[in-house]
């Protein structure tokens, strides 16, 4: 089953369970509680965070929804073949096959190597490209998870504005199950956006970051290997062993990184996905 049809089936879930939860409940109860939470929890995240690093965030959570994974093999065979012509053809011939990239780090790598940057130097370079990526990525779950923590605090701010209304309606017995019902239903509503759509997104953008940092660490030392001319059959079946190994160790809940990997990214990388989505 795909994630987006496992998606739409918890939400037809939680909604049958949150309906018969509701039962005869006011619909305009309903929405006043929901866009107190919602819209008070929104704006929140508008606040802290600068509005393109939302937009961005957005984006990263469409592309993390649909791309369940990402094509390793694919990438290894592009490096591979860029080797290749990096090896007979040298580097005019090089820069024009960049024009079948997508990708914008390899894209990005091959320039330097185009360049006649040599290993260290293109090293450094995309070392400061993954920083930017990495810490644009933290502040992006770092949305997620204050929106989480937000949720049921705009919930209690329901209650306590609902139970206001409560003791300022005790003579009026329609205004009073109104008022109550806008104190409990605003707390419930929290409770459900911070457990069912933020924290999961929060960890659903977390590992598809795991996925991205096994592309950027193949994508380095693919173009590390490209810039010493190494062979091209040498490098695919040294970037295939690493994948394979970070596979067989994923499985086993133990992490071990690619020999020759810089430290830094993976402390770039440990940092971002460090954060607990219930911080």
């Amino acid at each position: 089953m795909s994630y987006p049809l496992m998606l739409a089936a918890g939400a037809g879930l939680i909604l049958l369970l949150v309906g018969s939860l509701l039962g005869q409940s006011s619909l305009m109860t309903n929405l006043q509680s929901l866009a107190l939470v919602l819209g008070g929890t929104a704006v929140c995240g508008l606040i802290a965070f600068p509005f393109q690093t939302v937009r961005d965030m957005l984006t990263s959570l469409r592309i993390a929804i649909r791309q369940e994974t990402i094509d390793t093999e694919g990438l290894i065979d592009q490096i591979k073949t860029l080797a290749r012509i990096r090896r007979t053809q040298g580097p005019r011939e090089l820069s024009a096959a960049l024009a079948g990239v997508d990708n914008l780090f390899l894209r990005k790598g091959i320039d330097l190597v185009v360049d006649d940057y040599d290993r260290h130097q293109v090293c450094d370079v995309m070392e400061k490209e993954f920083e930017l990526y990495f810490s644009r990525r933290e502040s992006q779950i770092s949305i997620l998870n204050t929106m989480a923590r937000m949720a049921p605090a705009f919930g209690f701010v329901g209650t306590v504005v609902g139970m206001i209304n409560v003791l300022g309606s005790l003579q009026d017995p329609m205004a009073f199950g109104r008022s109550m019902s806008l104190a409990l239903y605003t707390t419930l509503y929290g409770l459900l956006l911070s457990s069912f759509l933020f924290l999961p997104l929060a960890r659903k953008l977390t590992e598809h970051t795991k996925q991205e940092e096994t592309l950027l660490k193949l994508i380095l030392e693919g173009v590390m290997d490209i810039a010493e001319t190494k062979n091209p059959w040498a490098v695919s079946h040294r970037l295939k062993s690493y994948v394979g190994i970070t596979r067989m160790t994923s499985a086993r809940g133990i992490e071990r990184p690619a020999s020759g990997t810089p430290s830094l990214l993976r402390q770039l990388a440990s940092r971002v996905l460090a954060r607990s989505p219930h911080e």
